[in-house]
Order: C-alpha cells, then structure tokens, then sequence
C-alpha cells in the first residue's frame, strides 16, 4: 500500500512538470535557429508546454519562411506535425508545428525528446502494470 501511495505521488509530481518556460516571438527576427538575446524574443511561464511554428509561403526561390514561438493552448504530446499544405495558383503556404514539454525547448531546429520524458514514461507503464497486478 506504501508503494502505491509513493508512486502516486511521484506522477502527481511528473504531471505537474508540463508547466515551462517556454521562448515567445513571431518576428522576422525568430529564425529556424533562435538568438535568446534578441529584443524580439521574451520567455514567459506556459502550463501546458511550448510550440515552434515554421511557415513557407510561395516557391522555389520566391519562397519565405517564417517561424512562430509560444505557449501551447492545452495539453499536447511532444512531437511535430503538418499542419497545413495549401495551393492557390502559383502560390503555396504549408506550415509544421512541433510540440514540447521542457523549459525552453522550442529554441532550436527539432524538438528532442529528453532523460525526464522517457522517466516519465517508464513511472506511467510502472504504475499501469503495477496497477494491473493488484
């Protein structure tokens, strides 16, 4: 029974980790690769994990890119996906948005899942298969 309670705790504990701190622009200046110490980039405290939007409109070497950062809206898994890939005439927009949930991670190119995310994972199937015993 003591064990239960324990692991209960600890996922109560992991379960609270999702609120980050999470890189905030939607400027020219938030590239593919963001400059933290841009005037253009703000940290702010998300409850529900970070995103980074990457957006192409047009093609070839008429095409641009730009690059969104902020706070999830609700609770997402880590991971990316393609949002939107739309035509009209000659021109196209598509857009991936990629999500995450540890301080900081939509800073660079790729969301990476970390040691904490597959500790988190592990404690989950622990306590489903401890669960299930019982």
């Amino acid at each position: 029974m003591k064990c239960a309670a324990v692991i209960a705790v600890v996922l109560a504990m992991a379960c609270v980790g999702l609120a980050v701190n999470c890189y905030i622009c939607s400027a020219v200046g938030c590239g593919e690769e963001l400059d933290p110490s841009s005037s253009l980039v703000t940290i702010r405290y998300c409850t529900h994990g970070c995103f980074k939007t990457k957006v192409i409109a047009g093609s070839g070497s008429l095409s641009m890119t730009s690059y969104v950062r902020g706070c999830n809206q609700s609770p997402k898994s880590a991971g990316c996906s393609k949002n939107y890939n739309a035509s009209a005439g000659i021109a196209t927009v598509s857009g991936t948005t990629c999500f995450c949930t540890t301080d900081l991670c939509n800073a660079g190119s790729s969301v990476t899942v970390t040691p904490s995310m597959i500790y988190v994972y592990i404690l989950c199937t622990a306590k489903f298969v401890f669960l299930a015993l019982n």
